[in-house]
């Protein structure tokens, strides 16, 4: 993963880099064990970026990745 805001998801071949930003499709998600604050300004910035923020309970978190 690679990128200034966010990571992006990135392919390399050699010294040759492919941007996969399509794979994550027009929204973006943050998933957290803990709640997240946000100041007025980066609302705004997620907001523009069609993302969501979901909490979730740690049992929850690590059911789905495995752990």
């Amino acid at each position: 993963m690679a990128g200034s805001i966010f990571p992006q998801p990135s392919e390399w071949k050699g010294w040759n880099a492919e941007r996969l930003d399509a794979l994550l499709g027009k929204d973006f998600c943050i998933v957290s064990k803990k709640e997240i604050d946000l100041n007025s300004e980066q609302k705004e910035f997620y907001e523009k970026i069609n993302s969501k923020i979901f909490v979730l309970e740690e049992s929850i978190l690590n059911a789905v990745l495995g752990v």
